[in-house]
């Protein structure tokens, strides 16, 4: 993992100088979630409060520990700034993976085989390619895949052709898929691999990719000094909860999932912590100026499976639901108001899971929960999500 804790970066957060937190942000936005810039214009400059409410916040460095009641209040304040624009705090939603599937015809299959053994791209490389039977852990119904490799190692996954088995079960199943993450790849790498992909559908590509059905869509929002444990988060139309424990630590949580992993759900999660453990290492990571001590850094992640519900096309991808849709977010001052045993089952196993699963109806004050909740700038991030679908939508299509 690449320490970026040197005077001559520009993404180390200055302990409690606004101006360069914006600054630090904006670099991690344009490394790590490169196409939600086309969206993004640069950063404003903190106002004065923004400032106050930071170094108020950063001036401790805080990470993932357990914080005292006035620590508590602190981040109350900040997470109220955050959520309330969280654009100018580097909350900006953005595609994390897609998932599409693409009805070629079954001559472009045979040519499919042919042309991505012999691919040679100027951004990307093929990586690998033969039977799906090769892939651990395949649970794709595709015959055959290649990976294309970017210069960072990430990869597009293109998967085509059906047994004669399958096509007896699924007569209308697409023929070829595409997965990636958008948020890794530059604009001309995905123009150059949808340029290629078209060039061998041949004519009428451009309506087929407009056609294509997405089956499944991530979109993201990375919130910056907010550790995971106090992301006090509900989702009101989920039916099913569950966590994971932080792997450096037992007694906090490490992950808290709201609703059916086999279907549209959400995942909050401990970004920091997996960029160090599984990385990728090219993500610069901020450090606070005077210790080695990183930025807590949490995520939210919206996956988005359409087809369980009502299809969307690439046509129309910008009218994906809002990813935030109900979805509530409590000041962690919520915890005062709890005993010592209940405050820690909360830092351990995610609000949610810890209300819905383990409180019994034991703990219950509707009046104290609805004064507690977080007013988010739907709006913003709403209009934000659009603009960010829209331009990778432009770019598939019309690559």
């Amino acid at each position: 993992m690449t320490n970026i804790n040197d005077s001559s970066q520009n993404s180390v957060i200055r302990v409690y100088s606004g101006t360069t937190y914006a600054h630090a942000v904006q670099q991690h936005n344009q490394q790590a979630n490169r196409l939600h810039n086309q969206a993004e214009q640069h950063l404003e400059k903190p106002s004065s409060r923004t400032k106050k409410v930071l170094k108020s916040w950063f001036k401790h460095q805080p990470t993932d520990e357990l914080f005292c009641k006035l620590r508590l209040r602190a981040l109350d304040k900040y997470m109220k700034a955050v959520f309330a624009d969280p654009l100018k705090y580097g909350s900006s939603p953005f595609v994390d993976m897609l998932y599409l599937t693409i009805d070629v015809s079954e001559s472009t299959v045979k040519q499919l085989h042919q042309e991505a053994k012999a691919y040679t791209g100027e951004l990307l490389k093929k990586w690998k390619s033969g039977p799906s039977s090769y892939l651990k852990n395949n649970k794709d119904k595709y015959l055959r895949f290649a990976m294309f490799k970017n210069r960072l190692d990430e990869v597009i996954t293109l998967h085509w052709g059906m047994s004669d088995e399958i096509r007896k079960h699924r007569p209308n199943h697409r023929l070829a898929k595409v997965a990636f993450n958008p948020a890794r790849f530059t604009e001309e790498e995905i123009v150059e691999f949808f340029s290629w992909l078209k060039r061998v559908i041949g004519s009428g590509a451009t309506q087929l990719l407009k056609k294509a059905n997405v089956t499944r869509t991530d979109i993201a929002m990375d919130l910056f000094g907010i550790p995971v444990h106090y992301l006090l988060v509900n989702h009101t139309s989920a039916e099913t909860r569950n966590y994971h424990l932080n792997s450096a630590s037992n007694h906090l949580v490490g992950t808290q999932k709201l609703g059916n992993p086999a279907s549209s759900h959400s995942t909050i999660y401990n970004k920091r912590r997996k960029y160090l453990d599984v990385g990728p290492s090219h993500v610069p990571l901020f450090s606070y100026k005077s210790s080695n001590n990183h930025l807590s850094i949490s995520r939210f992640e919206r996956v988005l499976c359409p087809a369980d519900t009502v299809p969307v096309s690439l046509g129309n991808l910008d009218k994906l639901p809002y990813f935030l849709k109900s979805t509530q977010f409590y000041s962690p001052t919520l915890l005062l108001r709890m005993g010592t045993k209940r405050r820690n089952r909360v830092t351990k196993y995610g609000f949610a899971y810890w209300f819905h699963e383990l409180n019994r109806k034991q703990w219950a004050n509707s009046y104290l929960m609805a004064k507690k909740i977080i007013d988010v700038n739907h709006i913003a991030l709403g209009y934000h999500q659009i603009k960010v679908l829209k331009a990778l939508k432009k770019l598939i299509i019309h690559a």
